[in-house]
């Protein structure tokens, strides 16, 4: 629906706040349905900041396994 629409990417576990909320497994999953789904046409960016730099770093390391298009680390904010 997104690419059919025009989209031309996702940021996915991103800036609303959701990445936050799950379990560094939890944003694998959501991480890899993201990439099966999208078509070529929409970039699938994963957000790969965690409040553990050793979790980022894996969450980075598996965006990029996974064949993601981008992944961007936002720091923490709070917590």
């Amino acid at each position: 629906l997104l690419a059919a629409q025009g989209v031309r990417g996702a940021f996915v576990n991103g800036t609303t706040g959701e990445g936050a909320s799950l379990t560094t497994a939890e944003r694998k999953l959501v991480a890899e349905a993201w990439r099966r789904a999208a078509p070529a046409s929409l970039a699938v960016i994963v957000h790969v900041g965690h409040n553990v730099l050793a979790e980022g770093i894996d969450l980075a390391r598996h965006a990029a396994a996974i064949g993601c298009d981008a992944f961007a680390a936002l720091a923490p904010s709070f917590f």
